[in-house]
């Protein structure tokens, strides 16, 4: 697979201050976003996904990201699925917290006790 950031070898730009700089920041944001891509998911061709499917979807629960590829070219994402976290009932934490025994010391307090006590 060519890379994104390869120039049009048809096409001889000349270089004339503020637009060969424009080019230049798009061609390096597209290199850094190319390589980023590559470096921080796994590339599989879909071949090999369909072989290998197990194990991708193992991967992607476990948080990693693949890529799927077909003739070279991306064409799906695999990721872990985000699941709905439950609400908090607050009237419950409160109910419970206040049934708790406070205690003599905070919880600072006690660790440099522990420290100082300890320490020689």
């Amino acid at each position: 697979m060519a890379p994104p950031y390869v120039a049009d070898p048809g096409r001889r730009a000349k270089p004339d201050g503020l637009a060969s700089l424009a080019a230049t920041v798009y061609l390096t944001r597209k290199l850094v976003t190319y390589l980023d891509h590559r470096i921080s998911m796994k590339t599989v061709n879909l071949a090999e996904a369909k072989a290998r499917l197990s194990e991708l979807v193992e991967r992607a629960a476990a948080g990693e990201t693949v890529c799927i590829t077909r003739h070279g070219k991306p064409v799906a994402q695999l990721s872990a699925a985000t699941t709905p976290r439950k609400r908090i009932d607050a009237a419950a934490l409160l109910a419970v917290t206040q049934r708790m025994t406070p205690q003599p010391e905070s919880a600072g307090e006690f660790m440099r006790r522990l420290r100082d006590e300890d320490r020689y």
